[in-house]
C-alpha cells in the first residue's frame, strides 16, 4: 500500500497579522481533498475543511515568528483507492481529482484562527518516484507574501495489507526511482483529452497517461450539425442578460435528462457509457494510439472525420475512462464557406469563439466559478539531464492541475483549443528584466526549459514538436484559418526574452515576427500567404495582454510608484515598445482596406479586469478591442478597480491621429464570446465580441 508522506520544514516571510506585536503565530494544517459531482454546481466548495476534525492533521503552533521552522513534522495520507471490481463511476473517482491541501493558520487564542494562504497539491500530479524525496518551496496562494517548504515522499505502508487491495502493484520487479504512477495495476489518463486544431475532417488530441500504454480510442459519430445559415442572433447585439435566467442548476438537470450532449455526459454524474447507447457500429472509427512515456504529454491525429459533425471519443482501456470522454465538433467545409474565383459569394454562415486569460484554479472563488458558465537552479548556467527533468516536472504539475479542474477539463475536452504563451507558462513579468535575455543567466536557462513544457502541452494542439533547435530560434506568433476567418496570435514573450539579440529596432515583437506578420497579412514578392488572400473577410488578432489599455504616461508610471505593478512593463505603451503599438494599429487599418468588405476584432487579457474598446483613425472606427481577464484568480478590491477605471478614461487619444473610447469594465471574473456571421450577400462580416460575468452574459459596451 502507498501512502503520501509530508513533512513540513518551515515557512518564510509571511505577513504581519497581529499589528501589536508585528508577528504571527503560525501553524499548518492538511487534509486530503477529493472531487464529487458538487462541482457541477455553484455556491459548493469542494476545498473546505471536512467536517470530520479527525481527518485534518495540523502541526504545532510557531508564536511570534515571521519565518517559523516547523520541527520537522511529518503526516502520513493513503493514496486514492482503486476499486477494480466495480465499474461506477459513483465509486471509482478519477485519480487526478485527488488532491491534498496544505493550508498555514495563524492562531487566535480568542477569535477564529486566520488563513494566511494555502498550497494545492495532486497526489499523482507531482509525479513523485518510489524511495525519492522531493523537498521544495512553494508560494503560498492568497497570501500577501510568504513561503512554505515541503519535503514529499511516496512510501510504502509498514502494516501493509495490499492482499486486500487490487489497486496496487506489489514491490518487485519494479525499480527503486519508479514513478508512482506505474505502480498502480490501472492505466488513467493524468491529463486530456484536450482538443488542438479542429479542421472539417481532422482534429488533434493531447492526452497524457500514467504509465507507458497502447490506447484504444473510440471515435463515434453522433449527429450532423451545422455553421451554414444565417445566424440572426449574431448579425445583430445581443441583450445583456442574467445568468439567473438560465441557471446550471436547472438548466443541467434538463441538459442531463433529454439533450444529446447530457447523454455523452452522464458519466459525470454516475454510470457508464456504451457506444451502442448512440449509434451502431459502423459509425465508429478504432484506432491504437502508442503513448511511448509515461507522465509527458502526447498528440495524435484523427483523420477521415465528416465536416459539420458531431463525435464522441472514447479511452476504452483506461481506468478513468468515464471521465475523460471528449466532443469533436468539426469545421465546415471551406468549399461552402470560402468564396473563390469559380463561386465569388459563400453561402452565409457564422463561427463562434471563446476567449479568456489567467487562470489560476487555486485562486477560484467556489462559489463563482466562471468555468462552470462556459457550457460547455543555485548559480549554474546548465544542469544534468536528471535535473533538467525535474525542472521540467516542477512545470507539468500546475498544468495536470488547473488541467484536471473537473469544469475545466470537460471544456477543453469539447472545444478546439488554441493557446498563448504568456508570463506564467515560465515566470510572472516574463520578458522584462534582463536577466530574462542573456543566455548565460539561470533564469535564461529554466526559462528554456519551461518554453519545452509549453510546446509539449501548448504548441502540440496545433503542430507536431520535431525540430527543437528550429523552434528554439523561432518566435511563437502563429496564425490559423477557419472558413473565411484568419485568427493571428502574437508573440509578447519569447520574442523579446530568448530572441531579443536579433530584435534589431523592434524590440517588443522582435524584426522576425514583424517581417513575418507583413508576409502573412499582405504576402510576398513571390506570391499571396492565406491571410492576405480576399477570402479571408474576418480577422482576430491576439495579443496576451491589450493592444490599448492605459495611456503612456501612466503606464510607466505605474511601476515605479509600486513593484506590484511591474506587470505594466509588459505593455505596448512602456518605454520604447510605444511605436510597435501603432505600427500594428496601421497593419491591422492596411489588412481591413486591402481588400472590400473586411472586419477585425483585437482580443487582449492578463490586467484582471475585462471590457471592450473602440479603436480609430482620424475619427473613424477601425476596430474593435475586448479584454477578457481573468477567468479565475483573485478579484481585485473595490478602491483598486475605481482607481483603475478612472486611469482608463484619463487619456484617449495616441498618436498619428489614432485614438480609442473604453467602454464598459469589470473587475468580476469572466470570459469573451465573439459571434461571427456573414449573409448570403457577402457583405462585411458582422463581428460582436461579448463580456460574461458569473451573474452575466452578453455584456456589450
Amino acid at each position: 500500500m502507498l501512502q503520501l508522506k509530508v513533512t513540513v520544514l518551515q515557512c518564510s516571510n509571511l505577513p504581519v497579522m497581529d499589528t501589536f506585536s508585528k508577528s504571527c503565530d503560525s501553524y499548518v494544517k492538511l487534509w486530503a481533498i477529493h472531487y464529487n459531482d458538487s462541482h457541477l454546481y455553484p455556491n459548493t466548495d469542494t476545498w473546505q475543511e471536512p467536517s470530520d476534525s479527525s481527518l485534518v492533521k495540523k502541526t504545532k503552533v510557531v508564536k511570534k515568528n515571521l519565518n517559523p521552522v516547523f520541527e520537522n513534522e511529518s503526516f502520513v495520507f493513503d493514496f486514492p483507492n482503486f476499486d477494480l471490481a466495480s465499474d461506477s463511476s459513483s465509486v471509482n473517482l478519477d485519480p487526478m481529482d485527488s488532491l491534498l491541501m496544505i493550508k498555514v493558520m495563524d492562531y487566535d487564542r480568542i477569535t477564529r484562527d486566520e488563513e494566511i494562504g494555502f498550497v494545492l497539491l495532486q497526489f499523482f500530479g507531482m509525479n513523485l518516484k518510489l524511495g525519492e524525496r522531493l523537498q521544495q518551496t512553494f508560494e503560498l496562494v492568497g497570501a500577501k507574501s510568504g513561503t512554505i517548504e515541503l519535503a514529499i515522499e511516496a512510501i510504502q505502508s509498514v502494516s501493509s495489507n495490499s492482499q486486500n487491495r487490487q489497486d496496487y502493484t506489489s514491490p518487485p520487479p519494479y525499480p527503486i526511482s519508479t514513478p508512482i504512477t506505474e505502480l498502480f495495476g490501472p492505466t488513467f489518463l493524468t491529463v486530456g483529452p484536450v482538443l488542438g486544431v479542429v479542421k472539417s475532417t481532422s482534429a488533434r488530441v493531447l492526452i497524457e497517461c500514467s504509465k507507458a500504454t497502447t490506447l484504444q480510442v473510440e471515435c463515434i459519430e453522433i449527429e450532423s450539425r451545422s455553421h451554414i445559415g444565417v445566424k440572426k442572433e449574431y448579425l445583430d447585439t445581443m441583450e445583456c442578460i442574467s445568468h439567473s435566467e438560465n441557471t446550471l442548476g436547472k438548466s443541467y438537470k434538463e441538459l442531463m435528462c433529454k439533450s444529446l450532449m447530457g447523454r455523452l455526459l452522464k458519466s459525470t454524474t454516475g454510470g457508464s457509457l456504451s457506444s451502442s447507447d448512440f449509434v451502431n457500429e459502423k459509425n465508429i472509427v478504432l484506432k491504437m494510439v502508442h503513448v511511448p512515456k509515461s507522465n509527458v504529454p502526447f498528440v495524435f491525429t484523427l483523420d477521415g472525420l465528416k465536416p459539420d459533425h458531431v463525435y464522441m471519443i472514447r479511452f476504452t482501456n483506461i481506468f478513468n475512462r468515464d471521465h475523460r470522454i471528449g466532443i469533436i465538433k468539426t469545421m465546415a467545409d471551406d468549399s461552402l464557406v470560402v468564396s473563390s474565383l469559380q463561386k465569388k459569394v459563400a453561402l452565409p454562415h457564422f463561427l463562434n469563439v471563446a476567449c479568456l486569460s489567467c487562470n489560476f484554479i487555486e485562486r477560484r472563488n467556489p462559489e463563482k466559478d466562471m468555468w462552470q458558465r462556459m457550457k460547455i537552479c543555485k548559480g549554474r548556467n546548465q544542469v544534468s539531464p536528471q535535473e533538467e527533468e525535474a525542472i521540467k516536472e516542477n512545470f507539468r504539475k500546475y498544468y495536470r492541475l488547473n488541467w484536471n479542474h473537473p469544469a475545466t477539463r470537460r471544456f477543453i475536452s469539447q472545444v478546439s483549443n488554441l493557446m498563448i504563451l504568456d508570463d506564467h507558462e515560465i515566470r510572472d513579468d516574463w520578458g522584462s528584466n534582463e536577466a530574462d535575455k542573456r543566455k548565460d543567466t539561470p533564469e535564461y536557462y529554466v526559462g528554456s526549459l519551461a518554453r519545452q513544457v509549453y510546446w509539449e502541452y501548448q504548441r502540440a494542439l496545433r503542430e507536431d514538436i520535431d525540430d527543437r533547435v528550429r523552434m528554439s530560434n523561432k518566435h511563437e506568433a502563429y496564425y490559423h484559418i477557419i472558413g473565411d476567418v484568419g485568427i493571428l496570435v502574437l508573440d509578447l514573450r519569447a520574442a523579446r526574452s530568448f530572441l531579443s539579440s536579433n530584435a534589431g529596432d523592434k524590440i517588443f515583437l522582435g524584426e522576425d515576427q514583424w517581417n513575418d506578420l507583413n508576409s502573412w497579412l499582405f504576402g510576398t514578392q513571390q506570391g499571396s500567404s492565406p491571410l492576405s488572400t480576399p477570402q479571408i473577410k474576418s480577422l482576430i488578432v491576439v495579443c496576451s495582454v491589450p493592444l490599448i489599455f492605459l495611456n503612456k504616461k501612466l503606464t510607466e508610471a505605474l511601476p515605479k510608484m509600486r513593484s506590484d505593478l511591474d506587470d505594466f512593463r509588459d505593455h505596448w505603451t512602456f518605454g520604447k515598445q510605444y511605436p510597435e503599438q501603432i505600427d500594428l494599429l496601421e497593419m491591422i487599418r492596411k489588412w481591413i482596406s486591402s481588400h472590400p468588405n473586411r472586419n477585425c476584432v483585437v482580443l487582449g487579457g492578463d490586467v484582471h479586469i475585462g471590457g471592450s474598446t473602440t479603436i480609430k483613425k482620424d475619427g473613424k472606427i477601425v476596430c474593435e478591442q475586448l479584454t477578457s481577464s481573468a477567468v479565475c484568480n483573485i478579484e481585485m478590491s473595490f478602491t483598486e478597480n475605481a482607481v483603475l477605471k478612472f486611469m482608463i478614461k484619463v487619456s484617449e487619444t495616441l498618436r498619428e491621429g489614432w485614438t480609442f473610447k473604453h467602454h464598459q469594465w469589470t473587475k468580476d471574473n469572466n470570459y469573451g464570446i465573439v459571434h461571427i456571421a456573414t449573409t448570403e450577400k457577402d457583405e462585411k462580416p458582422s463581428i460582436h465580441a461579448y463580456l460574461n460575468t458569473f451573474d452575466k452574459s452578453y455584456i456589450y459596451q
